[in-house]
């Protein structure tokens, strides 16, 4: 089927329909053989109808749409050998069964149990909890067959679009459930793009009036949306251009792909927190944690006389530690992914809707809890202060029930109380969309990393970006070719400078290479392209865009700053020593950019004035050996060996590197004493991984200025060897 629908995207369509033909000859179970023969003999009738000399204006749209024709039927066959070979579909399609699944139907069930529960709370309280059971069990048995139903089906039309969109913003319906769909219809279309089902996404955006429906379908359009334009589905790049309309929306986009990137970030974080955080937390375990602040434990009143200090310390420590975690929190990290990535052994998270059923008390896989936990109000803190995603509320509930019976009384007793949940969060932050959204990726991102059988599924968080054919790239979707749009440009520009600050390279370069269109014109787009050039090592090009900034923004600090970087590492020295002249104008105290410049001067073989920067420097900064190295370097090629030597003796004594062996080696050797320079080379050969022939021939200039010849060159890499 790829080969088909490649060449289907190529326009290839006579090609296709063979290929076609023949996958249907070796498995006739893929359905679609009425489809094919009514597309392949209408494109023989237009082929007849050109053969025979006949203009037609219709033409191009007659052909457009039969290759969207062709296009979806290789969609829905594909989805079909899925149905067939792939366990996870093999499983939800035997669980949707042969249940009538029209639209009338699934209204009619779902608009009935709201209507149900509104009855319900008119019966007396026994009756009432006794139904009550019976009719979440039933209607969540309902919903996921429903769930599998929709996550397998097939393309849709748009009456069926047009349904499930009028169905998702009803207010007859329960909440819990129009999310739930949407999942499913996430799903679906990362499996099998469907153009309906992305509009259903863009619509319930624009429209929905319920803030954790919006955000969900924000996350699901981002997600769905292809790596490139299908310029066989009608009205795609129309559709995507209407949804970037609005200001709001895209602003809302850039901050999601952030947060995705965050999200992905989940195992690094996690061992931050292990190596960084948890040892501290471990360390002061006498210290209570609350709502109300940080509080110790009694213990030992000798410790506040023999170390008087220490308390002090630990308390200091652990409000660090706990700070950096929600310092990281806020920022998007998942910090519980760790942890609760280990919870999802139990049965209830067996069936793959439960990773997605929005987390509520009355689920029937809660049932045991909801009996241990009987007059506690830990479910309901849960569900309202919990700073967790869903799947993990339903994880800690479950482990609370596991244990509950053997907890003391008073430690049950805290489940009545907020400081059950730790870190909680406020109503209103709970309510915000970044926190919306934050949460619904955790349970997509647990979902794809966690649950054992999601092989069967396209994974929108594996990194295909990072491979030389990154198509699929759905959770970097700042890349999709349908975005390199004008109005996109600068939250484009923005991201960049987020991934700059992140140091995120791979993901840097890609996003400049998706300008395609139109590359923006402006400093902020040339300082990104500046950066990336820099560090892949593309000297030329990175002074090439530095310039450029500097042409828009002359005083441009960080683009000064670039450019005489660049020209350093890109050896074009005299640039080099005048933009950092020009710097340290401003910034006399700099003494980075003061040592570049000697580094420019010694390079430039202006010796004198380079040595003399760096004797006031050393003056400066008497305890800097970079300082040192530099000046040591000038001296040499002063012919000062003697003095030089000095001061690459002391550097060995210290925490010499490579360099400071290779150069006092060569006072040495300019000095006459052959053997310890030889023994100083050994040295750096043993520190570095460069041959001692390159270096010396990176330094051939100085060395005939010493008046060491070729052959004594030879002869001392002979040496230094051991011949």
């Amino acid at each position: 089927m790829n080969e088909a629908k490649e060449l289907v995207c190529k326009h290839e369509l006579g090609s296709a329909l063979d290929v076609l033909r023949q996958v249907l000859e070796d498995e006739p179970y893929l359905g679609g053989h009425d489809r094919l023969e009514k597309i392949a003999g209408d494109y023989s009738l237009m082929l007849d109808f050109m053969r025979r000399g006949y203009a037609d204006e219709q033409r191009e749209m007659l052909f457009g749409k039969l290759l969207y024709k062709t296009f979806v039927l290789v969609t829905d066959m594909e989805c079909m050998w899925n149905r067939r070979n792939k366990g996870l579909y093999v499983e939800a399609l035997r669980e949707a069964g042969s249940q009538n699944w029209s639209n009338e139907f699934v209204k009619s069930v779902l608009e009935g149990f709201v209507a149900d529960l509104t009855m319900l709370s008119l019966e007396p309280e026994a009756v009432r909890e006794r139904k009550s059971r019976g009719l979440y069990e039933r209607h969540q048995l309902f919903m996921s067959r429903l769930f599998s139903a929709l996550w397998t089906s097939l393309s849709w039309s748009e009456a069926d679009e047009a349904f499930y969109c009028r169905l998702l913003l009803s207010p007859t319906i329960d909440a819990n459930d129009s999310l739930l769909i949407l999942s499913a219809l996430t799903i679906a279309c990362l499996n099998h793009f469907d153009r309906w089902k992305l509009r259903l996404f863009a619509e319930v955006w624009q429209q929905a009036a319920n803030e954790v429906l919006r955000q969900r379908a924000l996350v699901g359009w981002a997600l769905v949306l292809p790596s490139v334009d299908f310029h066989v589905v009608p009205g795609l790049s129309e559709m995507v251009h209407d949804f970037l309309s609005d200001e709001p929306t895209r602003k809302a986009l850039l901050e999601l792909q952030i947060q995705i990137f965050y999200c992905m970030n989940a195992e690094r974080d996690q061992q931050e927190i292990q190596r960084d955080i948890m040892p501290t937390l471990m360390k002061n375990k006498n210290f209570n944690v609350t709502r109300f602040g940080i509080t110790e434990k009694e213990d030992d009143p000798m410790q506040d006389i023999l170390h008087p200090e220490a308390a002090d310390k630990a308390m200091e420590e652990l409000e660090q530690s706990i700070q950096r975690m929600m310092e990281m929190q806020k920022a998007g990290s998942d910090i519980y992914f760790g942890g609760f990535s280990q919870m999802k052994r139990f049965p209830f998270f067996s069936p793959m809707v439960n990773w997605f059923v929005p987390f509520y008390a009355e689920h029937p896989g809660l049932s045991l809890v909801r009996e241990k936990l009987n007059g506690s109000r830990f479910m309901q803190i849960l569900l309202t202060k919990g700073p967790f995603c869903d799947s993990d509320k339903y994880s800690f509930a479950l482990a609370l029930s596991d244990i509950f019976d053997r907890m003391p009384a008073h430690l049950r007793e805290l489940f009545n109380s907020e400081e059950a949940m730790g870190m909680n969060v406020a109503g209103d932050e709970v309510r915000s969309p970044a926190y919306i959204r934050r949460m619904y990726l955790q349970d997509l991102y647990r979902f794809f990393k966690v649950f054992p059988r999601c092989r069967d599924l396209a994974n929108p968080f594996a990194r295909q970006w990072m491979n030389a054919d990154y198509k699929e790239s759905h959770a970097f979707f700042f890349m999709s070719g349908l975005l390199d749009v004008d109005v996109l440009h600068p939250y484009k520009i923005e991201l960049g400078q987020f991934l700059l600050k992140k140091g995120r390279w791979e993901e840097l370069n890609l996003l400049l290479y998706s300008f395609v269109s139109a590359v923006p014109e402006t400093a902020d787009y040339f300082l990104l392209t500046a950066y990336s050039d820099l560090h892949e090592g593309l000297y030329t090009s990175a002074c090439h865009s530095f310039r450029k900034v500097l042409e828009m923004e002359p005083n441009h600090m960080q683009a000064l700053k670039g450019l005489a970087r660049a020209c350093l590492m890109d050896e074009n020295y005299q640039e080099a020593e005048e933009v950092y002249a020009a710097l340290l104008s401003h910034h006399p105290q700099r003494r980075g950019w003061a040592l570049n410049r000697c580094i420019a001067l010694l390079k430039l073989e202006r010796i004198d004035e380079a040595v003399e920067l760096l004797y006031r420097l050393d003056f400066e900064y008497p305890d800097d050996d970079d300082v040192k190295r530099i000046l040591a370097w000038g001296l040499l090629w002063q012919g000062r060996q003697e003095t030089a030597r000095k001061l690459y003796e002391a550097l060995l004594a210290g925490k010499p590197t490579a360099e400071d062996f290779l150069n006092a080696g060569y006072c040495c050797w300019m000095q006459g004493e052959v053997e310890r320079a030889v023994t100083l080379f050994q040295g750096y050969t043993a520190t570095s991984s460069h041959p001692l022939a390159f270096e010396f021939s990176k330094d051939a200039a100085l060395l005939k200025r010493r008046h060491l010849s070729d052959t004594e060159i030879q002869l001392m890499c002979d040496l230094v060897r051991g011949f």
